[in-house]
């Protein structure tokens, strides 16, 4: 679905393999890494309802699940303890907004299949008991993660010592039944849009009450507190900005491919899965949108282009250069309808296709993009 042709599992768990040469020494090394903390929420009861061998089986079932996501997204899986996940994405190679991009699907899709999946699973095995994750994401860059061995002779681990590494284990820790949180630096690393974010309550007396930074809040070098800001992320509604809302039950979403130009008409550099990569500026992205059957009366195709961050509010002011391009629909189907658009802001954007008949949207798609 995310194009990848192949999964990497050829590691093990342990030391991130760009750092494994320093096992043992006393070396260090700066490289930026995002971290995913998840465990699984509400497992600790099962050992009180269920035999051993049943509640061994069920976490080692969902811990496998969760690794083979995290692997499918070239995340590495770093450690395990108990009933919870450790995993990395990035190292020192590749864009580091690709290793978000790589921590946060894989994120949604963890959250969706805990959702979606396990339920009916822990069901045929006759366990009334439900379970869920809780997922918390960070980046930190390169100047704030450093790389070592801790330990004593054979009894070491290579491990990150960063800030971003910790706060991604709190806000696993904060974050509720079946819900994936993200960190300031991971979001502000991306311009992530606040439309796909909303703001973590607590329970105070009979109010919810805004909690937007991750606690307890410490106080940094100058006394003052870090104010250090937490999201919750709004997994679904990101997911169906990729190839992945094709696994929603019920909906039928128009399927749209991308590629990328060097410019218009130009020949294709690569396929594009929606969300699935980022795709530097000044680059041309032809969309294909696929209609399998004809709408009855006037159809029209109608791609509308719906920019997010803060280089499109500089630059082109509270419309964002947000536009619309209406494309009729003739002939005998199956119809595919192409679109092209230039790569201008950093971000994440949409392109949203809908068949419209007189003035109504009856269809419609959405493909994110990602721009550097």
């Amino acid at each position: 679905m995310f194009g990848r042709s192949e999964v990497t599992r050829e590691h093990s768990i342990g030391p991130h393999p760009d750092f494994l040469h320093l096992a043992e020494t006393a070396g260090e090394e700066y490289c930026p890494i995002v971290s995913l903390f998840m465990d699984i929420a509400g497992s600790t009861r099962l050992g009180l309802l269920y035999d051993l061998r049943q509640v061994r089986a069920i976490k080692s079932a969902f811990l496998q699940s969760a690794i083979a996501i995290v692997q499918s997204f070239d995340g590495h899986v770093h450690r395990l303890m108990g009933d919870a996940v450790l995993a990395f994405f990035g190292g020192k190679s590749g864009r580091t907004e690709n290793a978000v991009i790589d921590a946060l699907n894989a994120a949604a899709v963890l959250r969706w299949f805990a959702e979606n999946v396990v339920p009916e699973k822990l069901k045929e095995a006759g366990v009334r008991k439900s379970i869920g994750v809780r997922v918390g994401l960070d980046y930190g860059p390169e100047e704030k993660v450093l790389w070592s061995s801790y330990g004593v002779g054979p009894t070491h681990e290579v491990t990150a010592t960063s800030f971003h590494v910790d706060v991604a284990a709190k806000l696993q820790q904060a974050a509720g039944r079946n819900n994936v949180m993200l960190g300031q630096a991971l979001r502000e690393h991306i311009d992530f849009p606040e439309e796909l974010l909303r703001s973590k309550t607590i329970r105070r007396g009979t109010e919810d009450v805004p909690a937007p930074y991750v606690t307890p809040n410490h106080e940094g070098a100058d006394g003052r507190p870090v104010n250090y800001c937490q999201w919750l992320l709004d997994a679904d509604e990101y997911l169906r900005c990729t190839p992945f809302a094709l696994a929603f039950p019920g909906d039928s979403p128009i399927v749209v491919k991308a590629s990328v130009h060097d410019a218009k008409d130009a020949p294709e550099l690569y396929s594009l899965a929606p969300g699935g990569r980022a795709v530097p500026k000044d680059k041309w992205i032809k969309f294909r949108a696929r209609l399998p059957y004809t709408p009855h009366g006037k159809p029209e195709v109608v791609f509308r282009v719906e920019n997010h961050g803060r280089e499109a509010q500089e630059r082109d002011g509270d419309n964002r250069g947000n536009h619309e391009t209406a494309v009729p629909v003739r002939g005998n189907p199956p119809h595919e309808v192409e679109h092209w658009e230039p790569t201008v802001y950093r971000g994440l954007h949409y392109l949203d296709v809908m068949v419209r008949r007189d003035g109504r949207v009856v269809r419609a798609g959405r493909a994110g993009v990602y721009i550097l």
